[in-house]
């Protein structure tokens, strides 16, 4: 779930940097600008009627342009926002989306836990950047990882077009299961 809570904590952070204490009106004009070039002012732009898999909501809209729109809905009644559109900041090409989620539920407490299935990647795993500058290809032997066996990883750079590179400089984090960094 940590990677999901990600989305609702970072859009509210992001949110609430804009919002003077104790607290900025739905209905007010005017939040706030990006701080950076060519970013609009972020601020309600309307009202819409939501519907989400928890439900359907009367919504204010928080809006601000960066190359694309960028919508948050926000509910005056809930803490969290229900849905989210928005796209990361690049120079160019097409923005590739920072976060997007629908509200799927409201409950009280703890909520059961999903049934998961665990499905190990195979060789080769390709990542693209978020701004889709690089391409990186993670290889490793044997094609099984286990606990306590060694494993020999290999990694390639390419560009946006998948051409190798050279001189490349990177470094690695490990992660258990909860997140914690292992070795650095």
């Amino acid at each position: 779930m940590k990677p999901y809570r990600s989305a609702y904590t970072d859009s509210l952070q992001w949110l609430a940097s804009f919002v003077p204490k104790p607290g900025q009106s739905l209905t007010a004009s005017y939040w706030g600008k990006i701080a950076s070039i060519g970013g609009s002012a972020i601020s309600p732009s309307g009202s819409a009627r939501v519907k989400v898999p928890a439900g359907t909501y009367d919504t204010t809209v928080l809006s601000y342009h960066k190359g694309v729109d960028n919508h948050i809905w926000i509910n005056k009644d809930l803490p969290y926002p229900i849905k989210a559109e928005t796209y990361a900041d690049v120079t160019t090409g097409n923005p590739p989306i920072q976060y997007a989620f629908n509200l799927q539920a409201i409950g009280q407490g703890q909520p059961p836990i999903p049934k998961s299935h665990m499905q190990a990647p195979k060789p080769p795993l390709i990542l693209q950047t978020g701004r889709g500058t690089y391409y990186i290809q993670l290889l490793w032997e044997p094609k099984t990882i286990q606990l306590g066996n060694d494993t020999t990883f290999g990694i390639i750079f390419m560009d946006s077009s998948k051409s190798i590179i050279k001189d490349v400089s990177y470094s690695f984090k490990v992660t258990d299961s909860n997140g914690n960094i292992t070795k650095i």
